[in-house]
């Protein structure tokens, strides 16, 4: 009767293939990523003979090495035509978006025809507040000027706000102060006992034109809101007009105060750049402003 070794009946791994070590049937060895076993025994046989070693497990194809393709913290990996690809990070405000060909991303800004031009903001009492250097007509066709909770420290029912236009010289803003602001106040209404407020159908000329008319609140929170519109037209003898739309609440009077005023600006030669905002009496002592720019 055959005796059987029971140890022998299995597979022998003998680790990397060594060209000086004797191998046995069912030895098992690695080479290139593969692994080979022994069916004839032999020494110096190398694995890729067939007569003495057969596949056991072949390798697969090498695959790409991420961290080598992407290298920096932001990157994006992508795939094109060939293979994995590395997108360098863009910088701040950039969007992730296809390129012209639409077969790539891209890092690029989002094009939008309303831009947020600035923001300021009143934290404490001031003067005036002045925006500068936003208006080009050569880029835009027209902007709005948002007002919230504006209000000043003088607390009487004519607390009056003004604005100027600014013409630049040299990088620097002067106010443009000739006789040439035209108002027309199309309505002015006050209401909750209080009287009406500006000259209704009034056109006039002067130094300054009106912002808000009359009631504009001296109490934080009960400020002005309004919607000042503003565009440079090609009619020539005009470098701005604006159409503003203004509701305030005056506590001390309770009048409630609304207008929809249209101004236009003589130009004289001068070249509008920005605005003043300032009140008659007092200081402005909160509110926000924000303008947007419509390219055209």
């Amino acid at each position: 009767m055959a005796t059987i070794n029971l140890g022998a009946i299995k597979f022998n791994w003998k680790g990397a293939y060594n060209n000086s070590t004797a191998y046995t049937v069912d030895d098992v060895v690695s080479s290139g990523g593969s692994s080979y076993v022994c069916i004839l025994a032999s020494q110096g046989n190398a694995v890729s003979n067939g007569t003495y070693w057969s596949v056991m497990a072949q390798a697969g194809t090498n695959g790409t090495d991420i961290g080598t393709t992407i290298t920096t913290q932001g990157d994006l990996l992508y795939r094109d035509g060939s293979g994995l690809q590395r997108l360098a990070k863009g910088t701040a405000g950039q969007a992730l978006k296809m390129n012209s060909g639409a077969n790539a991303p891209e890092w690029g800004t989002i094009a939008s025809d309303c831009v947020k031009l600035v923001t300021t903001t009143i934290s404490s009492s001031v003067g005036n507040v002045q925006i500068q250097g936003y208006f080009d007509d050569s880029v835009y066709s027209h902007y709005i000027l948002q007002t919230v909770g504006l209000s000043t420290t003088n607390d009487s029912s004519s607390s009056d706000v003004n604005f100027r236009m600014q013409t630049e010289s040299g990088g620097s803003y002067s106010d443009y102060t000739s006789s040439n602001y035209y108002e027309l106040r199309d309505s002015a209404t006050g209401v909750s006992g209080g009287t009406t407020g500006g000259q209704a159908g009034n056109i006039h000329g002067g130094n300054v034109a009106n912002f808000s008319h009359n009631n504009l609140e001296a109490d934080i929170g009960r400020g002005m809101t309004s919607f000042m519109y503003i565009w440079m037209p090609d009619t020539s003898g005009f470098s701005m007009r604006a159409r503003n739309f203004t509701f305030s609440f005056h506590g001390a009077t309770a009048n409630y105060y609304s207008a929809d005023v249209s101004h236009h600006i003589d130009d004289n030669g001068a070249i509008f750049k920005g605005i003043k905002i300032y009140p008659v009496g007092g200081d402005l002592d909160a509110g926000r402003f924000t303008l947007y720019g419509f390219k055209k």
